[in-house]
């Protein structure tokens, strides 16, 4: 059931370009994205850049916050081994809003959360004088279950489509959980 919601929202994706707002509570302390998350859902408007084995596709493990940044630890399948890798995006001086080199230049945006069961961020990258945006939804680890709430399926839904994700362009990849 969960999928045929994530599967209606993508479907009804499009909308102009993203005016990002982040968690809604411009108070809202970054310091509570830290933890253990696993990747369930991504929206691009490149499908190519979230199939199997391409750059997006990685694994969740942990997300750490300093001052200065968010360091996100994921593993990523190289030669058909999972390979540990850390990535850090660096704060601008615009809240919510991240800067990481990382496979080119990408501007990461925290868009919504609800710090007991996800997280979703919103990446944009240019390459070739193109703009690639990939829309991520993290799972808590300790939610306890796999399932999509209506909140979160919803969230990324908006999300998806405030940022220029073209309902023709979608792409989605669930994953099973935490790390394999």
């Amino acid at each position: 059931m969960n999928l045929l919601l994530l599967a209606m929202g993508l479907i009804l994706l499009g909308g102009p370009h993203a005016l990002h707002m982040g968690p809604g509570d411009p108070n809202f302390d970054e310091k509570l994205v830290k933890g253990k998350w696993f990747s369930v859902a991504l929206a691009s408007n490149e499908p190519k850049f979230i199939a199997k084995d391409t750059d997006m596709k990685f694994f969740i493990h942990k997300i750490q916050v300093t001052p200065e940044s968010l360091q996100f630890h994921f593993h990523r399948k190289v030669r058909g081994m999972c390979v540990p890798t850390m990535m850090t995006a660096h704060k601008t001086k615009k809240k919510f809003q991240y800067t990481v080199n990382h496979s080119g230049h990408k501007t990461i945006f925290l868009e919504k959360v609800d710090p007991k069961h996800f997280v979703i961020f919103c990446a944009h990258s240019m390459k070739h004088g193109k703009e690639t945006v990939v829309v991520t939804l993290f799972r808590d680890v300790q939610a306890g279950h796999l399932t999509l709430g209506v909140k979160s399926l919803r969230a990324l839904s908006w999300t998806s489509m405030t940022t220029g994700v073209q309902r023709q362009n979608q792409g989605v990849a669930l994953e099973a959980g935490p790390l394999p």
